[in-house]
């Protein structure tokens, strides 16, 4: 008579395979969140690149179109100026009394949303063809990323440049 052999077969994983498991996905998820915090960051800094560019257009079309806030007031040029304290500002230059130009007003001030730190620039847009006076770059960044919205003198103004 043939006796059978009774085998004990434990199916199932090891703790060290299910270890191994755990520490890869936990790899996969740190990579992950690094792309996303990177992705997210580069986001908030090109959101930030277009309100510039487009604040940097509002002055340039003011100076085009000689904007005067008030009809004593006869504008000269529309001046765009961002500080390091994270805000920039559209201001202009006006003709006195004594019709020179000198006396300024500032039209409106925005802020640097989401953490993004932008360099301190002035540019000036002369009228009536609103070229700018120099060419200039403001720098944006945070965490990494970065953008740059330059501005040429004939009056270009390219975002990511």
């Amino acid at each position: 008579m043939k006796i059978a052999k009774i085998q004990n077969k434990k199916s199932g994983f090891t703790l060290l395979e299910l270890m191994v498991v755990v520490a890869i996905i936990g790899i996969m998820s740190a990579a992950g969140f690094a792309s996303l915090s990177d992705g997210r960051n580069q986001k908030a800094v090109d959101l930030e690149a277009r309100k510039v560019a487009s604040v940097l257009r509002m002055a340039q079309n003011y100076a085009v179109s000689g904007r005067a806030l008030d009809i004593n007031k006869i504008p000269c040029k529309f001046i765009f100026t961002s500080s390091v304290a994270g805000s920039y500002s559209i201001s202009y230059t006006y003709r006195g009394p004594t019709g020179t130009c000198g006396a300024s007003e500032v039209i409106s001030t925005y802020n640097v949303d989401g953490n993004v730190v932008i360099t301190g620039t002035t540019v000036s847009f002369a009228r009536p063809r609103g070229d700018a006076n120099v060419d200039a770059q403001v720098g944006l960044s945070r965490s990494g990323a970065a953008s740059t919205v330059c501005v040429v003198k004939g009056g270009v103004i390219k975002e990511d440049c």
